[in-house]
């Protein structure tokens, strides 16, 4: 199955051994998985014996309200051309799934969303998730990497970048912040969460009307499990955890941008300073790390303002990246409201694989 995945461009591990650890991780290991009750992994395709097109479904937990609700994630999908016509039975499959009182995609594309929508689903009403904000490390190799993206590349790519790190046009972009005006934040390592994650989650949660991915100590370190480059942004007060900040690697060797990515960022209060004194630190991380930009996606309401004040620069995605549907009907007039969602990259799958 993972070997149709990867010859359909997916990206997955290359050997035998990591593609098992990453199965045993979603289906078996997952913290999501409480009860005896086990949904099914995913649905596959076969032509003559051969597996021709696989529907994942990852389990995750999820709060709205105080109230747990199970959500499967649909990843993993992919189905070779000649078979696409026998889509709707794997997107049936799929959606017919009894344990699932969510389901939710967080990378969809165009042909993803249109199957999401037949089956009654809609867009993620959540404004952040449209549009990538990032803040440039390294203005000379981040404006030759962009060059070289749209097909501009050699002494060109180089010569413009140089020219572009002088000139005032790029001032915004840079996150200016003088880390001596802000709280301290630890860096931990993901083996490092413990129990003043479950105190922040339990004050978290209890707070929280709309849905809200589970992010208990246990969550947190399975999510991050074998991912080497994860880094946790702690911010603490005088009632212990205030907030954190997860950034993983996600470069592009291609165009030659190493990129630090923003994961997670929660806090638990709609408090700008200790927002700006994580993006800060995270900042300061990919600096440390020589990485050349700093990049989220999708980021909580409050902690999307307080981000969009620091200047960043902003970009359209191409497509809307997030699609549900409820089972409940009760639960799909909650959903439907903007201020129900609180999605970030750690929810789906989109820093899972």
């Amino acid at each position: 199955m993972f070997g149709l995945l990867a010859g359909l461009g997916l990206r997955l591990p290359s050997t035998n051994a990591d593609r098992a650890a990453l199965w045993r991780r979603l289906w078996i290991d997952n913290p999501a998985l409480q009860s005896d009750t086990r949904p099914s992994p995913g649905w596959v395709l076969e032509a003559d014996g051969t597996i021709v097109g696989f529907f994942g479904s990852i389990p995750r937990q999820g709060v709205v309200a105080g109230r747990s609700v199970r959500i499967a994630v649909a990843s993993l999908w992919g189905v070779q051309p000649a078979y696409r016509g026998h889509v709707p039975q794997l997107a049936d499959a799929y959606f017919e799934q009894d344990w699932a009182e969510v389901s939710l995609v967080t990378t969809a594309v165009p042909a993803t969303a249109r199957i999401f929508e037949r089956h009654a689903g809609h867009a993620v009403p959540q404004p952040s998730l449209g549009r990538s904000v990032s803040w440039v490390i390294d203005t000379q190799v981040f404006i030759a990497a962009a060059l070289r993206r749209k097909g501009i590349r050699g002494a060109v790519a180089t010569f413009a970048g140089r020219v572009a790190r002088k000139s005032k046009a790029f001032a915004r972009g840079r996150l200016r912040i003088d880390p001596a005006t802000l709280p301290s934040v630890a860096i931990l390592s993901v083996a490092d969460v413990g129990g003043e994650f479950d105190g922040f989650w339990r004050r978290l949660a209890g707070t929280s009307a709309g849905l809200i991915g589970v992010r208990d100590s246990a969550t947190l370190r399975w999510h991050y499990q074998g991912n080497d480059s994860a880094v946790i942004l702690a911010l603490r007060g005088g009632k212990g955890l205030d907030g954190y900040a997860v950034v993983v690697r996600d470069d592009a060797p291609a165009i030659g941008l190493r990129r630090l990515r923003i994961a997670d960022l929660v806090v638990g209060d709609d408090d700008a300073a200790k927002t700006t004194a994580l993006l800060a630190a995270a900042f300061a991380h990919g600096d440390a790390e020589c990485c050349h930009v700093l990049e989220i996606a999708g980021l909580v309401g409050y902690a999307h303002r307080h981000a969009m004040a620091l200047r960043p620069l902003v970009r359209s995605l191409p497509s809307w990246p997030a699609y549900y549907r409820a089972a409940d009907p009760l639960l799909a007039v909650t959903l439907a409201k903007e201020g129900a969602w609180s999605l970030t990259g750690f929810d789906g799958d989109t820093t899972l694989i």
